[in-house]
């Protein structure tokens, strides 16, 4: 075991706006804590290209390493830039085994306002901390005046207490405190704060290199994506606008105004672009950037190898030189001495070159100040990373009962306190970074992150005393729901779909078919006798049962009895239907801040993947279990826009599926009832699957479509098309299109075993979904017609591979556009349309059929799945307009979307 250093450096980050007086003339923070001499910005332009770091030095005998973030609004770098060089930094250095200390967020007191620019960057701050780690967090405020203003102290209680402001995180641990002048004194002061703290594992630190998150899933990632969306349409209406005032100009022959209007539009499209640039970017994820510090790191770890074996070398030349000059005499030791002379120097000059860091010319992560403070670099070597398998060991069921022992709760914030450790890390051991400068090798200290409970304690059952694994309490999402954030954030950032609707005209759209008080009334009278947080599942059913199952109608007199089943089956059940009440809830919350219910959702989806886990281990837990609890994580991950995980855990599900029912074919037709609930949910998901992805379904679908099992038209718990809207004939078909497109045969009988697939879905005539309402009749045989069109596209696009110009695809495309035209948007059936309405926008061409398509997926819902389908509509179109021919979504790799 190496040796771990006793006091290793402090890391503290800068946050904060361009212009907050972290490097800026006159309030250089970093200079004046580090007496480093780090450019600053005394033009408009900013200087904080890339993550600056300081040489260590000392405050209170306690060595500190600052760096220094550029800031957002950059007059070079975008926004996305940015947010991707930071996460690249804290995600590669994460890697290696290093941890932050604390964070300081720099705002100028001067700021009348949270200007949008400081708002952003603050949140997205708080997106890549967590909740959790706030408490790490100082907001220092600077820029005072000598003595302080009463208007600077007005607004620094603004600030402290106001909800639209900093309240919010102070609230959640993090502290406000001032930076009176600018001098050491007071820079040392604020690090004084931090130098107590434990290093902590930031949220987008656990969710990219614990979890696997990709980097657009990321919460740091969503919140700045939405920002961006939201200043895409603001410039869109805009530009809408300056058309119709060009447009009236020209009829009243006002020339100077169309050249003042035509100037402004070409700079808001100008704008535009570049934002939808940065979107796209966005989703691009950051692999370049990462790639470029994993790169420089290793280069800088390699080179430090290499001078340490050098030097090695060199001082055992040096011995060997002394040991023989020791045993010589005469004119042979004069010339080992000389020969010793000037092996010394040369250590001398190695040793200083050293200690001076290398030019960099730029490249990342080296500094880019490189060249002008010529200090020595003090980037760590992974080498030395501690092995949790050789240097970290500890007992998992005192480990445990310590856990549980220290897990707190924190209503209203979503946060989940464990102990000082707040990681959640499965994979990573704790680390701080020790860093030194001299030639001597790097020595890491350490502490555990304990990762849970053992295991061996799950079972299938349910225990109303158990908590859940890790030694998580459960958060009554309720009073999460309710707590008190603020409304204008939630406004920006926050959902566009409102439900349950408000309106008196929009009831018909929360309960088409008109049960959900008698659902709404048994919850009630029930929930004095159940478990309160089962109630908490159950009041998710009674809000979103219409948006959740198609044919809402098909179980709701035996609901209850199902759902209260399903949450007791095991502990993946029960986590994973609490994440998915909270991520509904942070969907379609009206008031409080989403992002509190998004976080505390997410943290339930780790812990039931960590749970299934386990389950999926214990052979105790029959198969058909371990299905529904992957099923319950999958249908999680859909609308949550996870494919990282969703697309594993599909296969994970395919092997199990084939254990439960020892064949590799399912027949649809025959399963019904509630034991075949998730066997017939996977079914779906894999045939969707094989669409979006363009591959083989995982298993087989054949089914007797022209002689159905007895009882077919008798029972409504079969098929999918209760659970997600498509007849099911139509399923098997879909499922037979993507088989045929695989199967190794001739052009010429391909195509004719695709015409006879696309007669049947022409010519089939579904079975009416059963309805109490003549309405809600009529608006299920159209998603029946949408679906049908769909179908046959998706023909075309894999086995004949039409374009746009195909009769058979225009006819389809016009119907679908036509159809959607007579559905209410956002309620049921509409909102289990979006996968037809994408098919239908692949082949639309013409601005308005694309917009009509774009708006439908986007007003169906506001799960994060149907942005991604939005953008990836984009991209098909651009490169469609670019190119002049068809490009559809099968030549997207990675894939981009789920179906």
């Amino acid at each position: 075991m190496r040796t771990m250093s006793a006091n290793p450096p402090k890391l503290i980050a800068l946050f904060g706006a361009t212009g907050t007086g972290k490097t800026t003339v006159g309030l250089f923070f970093v200079n004046d804590a580090s007496g480093a001499e780090f450019e600053v910005g005394e033009m408009l332009e900013s200087c904080t290209r890339d993550v600056a770091r300081t040489e260590p030095f000392k405050v209170d005998g306690q060595d500190v390493v600052l760096f220094d973030t550029p800031g957002f609004d950059d007059t070079e770098l975008s926004d996305t830039d940015i947010l991707k060089l930071i996460t690249a930094f804290l995600t590669s250095t994460y890697k290696l085994g290093y941890k932050l200390t604390g964070i300081i967020y720099l705002h100028r007191i001067s700021d009348i306002r949270v200007g949008g620019i400081s708002r952003r960057t603050f949140q997205i701050l708080r997106g890549l901390c967590g909740q959790e780690t706030l408490s790490n967090v100082l907001i220092v405020t600077n820029m005072w005046s000598d003595p302080p203003s009463a208007k600077q102290s007005r607004h620094e209680k603004q600030l402290r207490e106001n909800s639209k402001f900093f309240q919010p995180a102070i609230a959640a641990g993090a502290r406000m405190v001032r930076r009176p002048r600018k001098d050491s004194k007071s820079a040392h002061d604020i690090i004084r704060m931090l130098l107590d703290k434990q290093p902590v594992v930031m949220r987008v630190q656990r969710q990219m290199v614990d979890n696997g998150e990709g980097f657009h899933s990321t919460d740091a990632a969503m919140v700045l994506g939405e920002e961006l969306a939201k200043m895409e349409e603001k410039h869109r209406k805009e530009i809408e606008e300056v058309k119709e005032e060009l447009r009236q100009a020209r009829e009243q022959n006002d020339v100077q105004a169309q050249l003042e209007l035509r100037e402004f539009l070409e700079q808001a499209i100008a704008q535009s672009a570049r934002l939808a640039k940065e979107i796209e970017s966005l989703r691009e994820g950051f692999e370049q950037e990462r790639l470029r510090w994993e790169t420089r790191v290793n280069e800088a770890e390699m080179a430090q190898m290499e001078a340490e074996k050098k030097q090695g070398e060199m001082l055992a030349q040096l011995e060997d030189l002394k040991d023989r000059a020791e045993r010589a005499n005469g004119e042979e030791r004069r010339k080992l001495e000389k020969v010793i002379e000037e092996l010394l120097k040369q250590i001398q000059n190695f040793q200083n070159y050293k200690s001076k860091r290398k030019k960099c010319d730029e490249k990342r992560p080296i500094c880019s100040r490189c060249m002008k403070v010529d200090s020595a670099c003090v980037w760590p070597s992974s080498h030395h990373t501690s092995d949790p398998q050789t240097e970290l060991s500890f007992d998992s069921q005192t480990s445990y009962q310590k856990l549980q022992s220290s897990c707190s709760e924190r209503l209203g914030t979503g946060s989940i306190e464990c102990g000082t450790e707040k990681t959640g890390s499965s994979t990573q051991p704790g680390t701080d970074l020790g860093i030194k400068i001299d030639s001597g090798p790097l020595e890491l200290g350490f502490e555990p992150i304990i990762n849970g409970a053992d295991g061996s304690s799950m079972a299938h059952y349910h225990d109303p005393n158990s908590i859940l694994a890790d030694g998580y309490r459960i958060i009554d999402t309720r009073s999460l729901a309710t707590s008190s954030k603020l409304w204008e954030y939630s406004q920006e950032y926050g959902p566009k779909l409102i439900w349950p609707p408000t309106g008196d005209e929009e009831q018909e759209g929360f309960d088409p078919e008109g049960i959900m008080p008698l659902v709404q009334r048994s919850i009630s009278v029930l929930r004095a006798s159940d478990d309160p947080i089962f109630q908490d599942v159950r009041e998710f059913f009674a809000t979103f049962l219409t948006r959740f199952f198609y044919d809402y109608a098909a179980i709701h007199k035996n609901l209850h009895v199902r759902i209260r089943r399903r949450f007791g089956a095991s502990n993946t059940l029960r986590q994973g239907m609490l994440g998915m009440a909270a991520l509904f809830r942070s969907n379609y919350g009206q008031s409080p801040v989403p992002v509190s219910m998004r976080n505390y959702a997410k943290e339930l989806h780790r812990l039931a993947s960590h749970t299934l886990q386990l389950e999926l281990e214990n052979n105790n837990i029959s198969p058909w279990i371990k299905l529904a609890g992957l099923w319950e994580l999958m249908n999680y991950e859909y609308y949550a826009g996870n494919l990282s995980s969703y697309y594993p855990h599909l296969n994970q599900a395919a092997s199990i599926v084939r254990l439960a029912t020892g064949s590799n074919n399912i027949d649809l037709l025959k399963l019904s009832g509630e034991p075949t609930f998730d066997l017939r949910c996977f079914a779906w998901a894999d045939i969707l699957s094989s669409m979006a992805l363009s591959r083989p379904t995982l298993l087989s679908y054949e089914s007797d479509i022209h002689n159905p099992a007895l009882g077919d038209f008798a029972d409504p718990d079969k098929g999918v098309e209760w659970i997600f809207g498509c007849p099911d004939i139509l399923a098997i078909l879909l499922a037979r299109t993507s088989a045929l497109r695989h199967t190794r045969i001739s052009a010429e009988e391909k195509m004719t075993r695709g015409r006879e697939i696309q007669q049947l879905m022409q010519d089939w005539r579904f079975r009416p979904v059963f309805s109490q309402h003549s309405v809600l009749r009529v608006a299920r045989v159209a998603a029946q017609e949408i679906w049908r069109h769909a179908a046959i596209l998706y023909v075309h696009q894999s086995i004949f591979k039409s374009d746009f110009s195909h009769p058979l695809v225009k006819n389809s495309v016009k119907s679908i556009i036509q159809t959607a035209s007579t559905l209410t948007r956002g309620a049921n059936p509409d909102c289990f349309l979006p996968v037809p309405y994408f098919i239908a926008g692949s082949f639309a061409t013409t601005p308005k059929d694309r917009h009509i398509l774009r708006s439908r997926i986007l007003t169906s819902g506001n799960e994060s799945f149907l942005r991604n389908l939005v953008v990836a509509l984009d991209d098909l179109w651009r490169e469609t307009d670019v190119t002049g021919s068809m490009t559809t979504w099968s030549e997207q790799h990675p894939p981009r979307i789920m179906f």
